[in-house]
């Protein structure tokens, strides 16, 4: 996966939100086509990509594709040691390590590597985010949301993801002016999603 650069935008107005917008939307349109051929590789790639969530958390994406890279080899062999070895340049190598280990034994053991049919059994993308959450250690709602995007769910009307970290232009779209503080809101509002569309 490539990481897509679209550029800083300073934007004050409603208006110039939409065009930039519309300046970036093939990007995303590419990019969530990529997002759906992860699911139809299989298990595997579905599984790389929630190792890649865990590892991009509290980090960044670059942090998680490096992380991806450098124990894809024994990304199913390895201890949480071994692993957090690997995973040096991480700055939580531990951490990421034991739940990486943690949430392939819940891949291998409770859903003996099918993951993709455990999350192709729920009915909507608010069920499926839920069970990701209670189901595997370390990953939380953001990621849980981000997993199920980078995989190719799009979470229907109901989900879009804003984000908010700073957000300069508050007074500018509407919010009087209130700090919003977050690096990820989840709005589960009928408007954003149709923007985001």
């Amino acid at each position: 996966m490539e990481i897509i650069k679209v550029g800083k935008a300073t934007l004050t107005t409603p208006e110039q939100l939409r065009a930039y917008h519309a300046r970036i939307r093939p990007q995303v349109l590419r990019r969530l086509d990529e997002f759906r051929a992860t699911w139809e590789r299989g298990d595997e790639a579905v599984f790389e990509e929630l190792v890649f969530c865990l590892l991009a958390a509290g980090a960044s994406a670059l942090m998680g594709l490096k992380g991806v890279e450098t124990i894809r080899p024994v990304l199913w062999t390895a201890s949480a040691e071994e692993l957090a070895q690997l995973l040096h340049f991480h700055l939580y190598p531990m951490a990421r390590a034991s739940y990486i280990v943690a949430v392939r034994e819940v891949v291998q053991n409770e859903l003996q590597g099918r993951l993709s049919d455990w999350l192709a059994q729920f009915a909507d993308h608010l069920s499926r985010r839920d069970a990701c959450v209670q189901k595997f250690k370390g990953i939380g709602y953001k990621e849980a949301s981000h997993f199920l995007r980078n995989i190719g769910f799009r979470g229907g009307e109901k989900l879009s993801f804003a984000r908010c970290d700073p957000c300069e232009n508050r007074r500018a779209f509407g919010t009087n002016g209130q700090a919003i503080r977050g690096v990820l809101h989840i709005a589960a509002d009928m408007n954003s999603s149709r923007f985001a569309q």
